[in-house]
């Protein structure tokens, strides 16, 4: 029997909301990639250094993922080259 594995194609323009889930308490924060980002915030970074419900320190590697998406995220839609992702269903 052959399996189907179905993919989605989302171009990175049309990404909306990224979700972070502290390791902690699960809990979901929800960014808005479109939002403007404060001035006084350093390069544009967005991302929250502490769970806003059990206080525990988030990943720096995971902020600065984040923080990446966002400036990747405002930088494309300056660029003549398309960027997307190809998601796959997770098993």
């Amino acid at each position: 029997m052959l399996d189907m594995i179905t993919e989605s194609v989302v171009p990175l323009s049309d990404l909306r909301f990224v979700v972070m889930e502290c390791a902690q308490c699960k809990s979901k924060i929800e960014f808005d990639i479109e939002m403007a980002v404060a001035k006084n915030v350093p390069n544009g970074a967005a991302t929250p250094t502490r769970c806003p419900v059990c206080k525990v320190e988030f990943d720096t590697m995971a902020q600065g993922a984040v923080d990446q998406i966002r400036i990747a995220y405002r930088g494309a839609a300056k660029q003549s080259s398309k960027i997307s992702f190809r998601v796959k269903p997770s098993v």
